[in-house]
């Protein structure tokens, strides 16, 4: 099943912009280096029944590499483009999201 959320730009300078994801705003930060797009476990225990299986494993920017908990399949609506996107549940992850190359290619970002 596909999670639909509402995003928007909050403005131009912020650090980050915030998505509502199921009623609930997160702050989250565009990674272009990052291949993948993460929710932290917060968001994962949100949306928990929701989560596919996965087998991916990310490593760290420190070398660590961690199974991640999960999938998250979501329509993302960024000016009134919507795309299908996939977030992998990283089990320890400050930020609640990162959107990565996945996110960067869907949306055509130039970053």
């Amino acid at each position: 099943m596909v999670e639909e959320i509402a995003t928007r730009l909050l403005s131009e300078n912020e650090k980050g912009e915030r998505k509502s994801l199921g009623g609930h705003v997160y702050q989250e930060l565009l990674d272009p280096v990052a291949i993948l797009s993460l929710i932290n476990p917060e968001i994962d225990e949100r949306f928990r029944e929701r989560l596919m299986k996965s087998t991916t494993k990310l490593l760290t920017a420190t070398g660590h590499i961690h199974s991640v908990l999960g999938e998250l399949e979501v329509i993302l609506d960024i000016g009134g483009k919507e795309q299908a996107i996939s977030f992998n549940a990283a089990p320890s992850l400050e930020q609640p999201m990162i959107l990565g190359m996945n996110f960067c290619k869907k949306f055509d970002c130039d970053v």
